[in-house]
């Protein structure tokens, strides 16, 4: 897979594994988006003139695109910057002192919580099994707001979001979808949670752009974030990002066409790769998560290597693949999700997640896996 470095006209040939970090944008999404930065440049408040009109009904269609991806109304969707800014929305501004939420969730939940926290707020943590599926039994259902999301970024751990539903069934519920969306179905109406947040960047769509799905009725629970013009029915004020707003909705249209293909292609890979780990490696390798139910992609693992370091760095002159999430890696800091998993401080530092996506192939696994030897190898020196 050929990705051009910073240098124009300089080409890199990697084999691109972090697809849980972003995606490749398509090249269909990125042909829909280009006439939006060119030619049809109008901004969707301006009611006056058709480049205004067709800047506006890019962003509605846009709306029902990803709308029909979750089997909600286009209503019920809000345009935000990303999954961050729409998590943050929820939990600031629903007016919800009492906040369940896990200790595995993403850093733009759990950082938000620490802030609350120190400005008064009741934040309690639900548990997490060894397989990493959140535990929720036990705890007081006197809350306003329970924030659970439905798959895992590091372990791809799909959580039983129904049953915590049920569970609080009389309180505000919130998912973290960014990293199911596209992945596997999702049908918000049988959730019936409240909220939910989800990212273009994560789906082969551009970074910058994601979304905030409000179940009907609800909107009057939630004040604005952002203040200014009345932008997303007053509840997040600036001017659309029109171009990357068709991109994610061109994303969502394409991903609702390919759930089946993708997944299975994915899928398939993936156990193409953990199977020829175990041949090479057996026991030296570990894998996390696998006893739950799992995104078809994502294949998190230890080996039992020299120095990580060593290791990471020559892998990565080949494969792109991360330790931890992508967030995480900015502050240096080890998986607290494997921790929560009650992974041993050992293993979690020799630790890497894998994340196969839409555009891998089997060649893609094959060359990887010989990568691997050799930086291991390298590694044990």
């Amino acid at each position: 897979m050929g990705w051009a470095s910073s240098k124009v006209g300089k080409e890199i040939t990697m084999i691109y594994l972090d697809n849980h970090a972003t995606t490749k944008v398509d090249p269909l999404v990125l042909s829909e988006m280009m006439p939006y930065l060119i030619g049809s440049y109008g901004n969707p408040s301006s009611r006056h003139h058709s480049f205004g009109w067709e800047a506006e009904r890019a962003v509605e269609c846009a709306r029902e695109r990803v709308a029909t991806l979750i089997g909600a109304d286009p209503h019920e969707i809000i345009f935000t910057s990303g999954a961050t800014e729409s998590n943050n929305m929820v939990l600031k501004c629903t007016n919800s002192h009492k906040i369940i939420t896990s200790p595995i969730e993403h850093s733009s939940i759990l950082k938000p919580c620490e802030w609350l926290k120190t400005n008064g707020y009741n934040i309690s943590m639900t548990g997490v099994g060894n397989d990493g599926v959140i535990i929720a039994d036990g705890m007081s259902t006197d809350v306003d707001l329970v924030s659970i999301m439905l798959a895992n970024n590091e372990t791809g751990v799909i959580q039983p979001i129904d049953e915590f539903r049920k569970l609080f069934s009389q309180s505000k519920f919130h998912s973290d979808m960014a990293q199911a969306l596209g992945k596997i179905p999702i049908d918000i109406k049988k959730l019936d949670v409240d909220y939910a947040s989800f990212s273009g960047h994560k789906i082969y769509g551009p970074k910058g752009v994601g979304a905030l799905y409000i179940k009907d009725g609800t909107d009057n629970c939630i004040s604005s974030f952002l203040h200014g013009g009345g932008h997303e029915k007053g509840l997040r004020a600036g001017t659309q990002n029109v171009p990357a707003i068709v991109g994610f909705g061109k994303a969502c249209e394409i991903a609702k066409q390919k759930l089946d293909s993708d997944y299975w292609h994915i899928k398939t890979l993936k156990y193409e790769l953990r199977n020829r780990l175990l041949d090479r490696f057996d026991l030296s390798v570990k894998f996390y998560g696998e006893s739950a139910s799992t995104l078809p992609g994502c294949l998190c693992f230890s080996l039992a290597c020299g120095s990580m370091d060593v290791f990471l760095t020559e892998l990565c002159k080949n494969v792109a693949v991360s330790s931890g999430s992508a967030c995480l890696s900015l502050s240096g800091s080890t998986s607290y999700v494997l921790a929560a998993m009650r992974v041993l401080e050992e293993e979690i530092k020799k630790s890497i997640r894998i994340s196969i996506g839409r555009f891998n192939t089997e060649k893609d696994i094959l060359n990887t896996v010989d990568y691997i030897v050799g930086a291991l190898e390298e590694s044990l020196k």
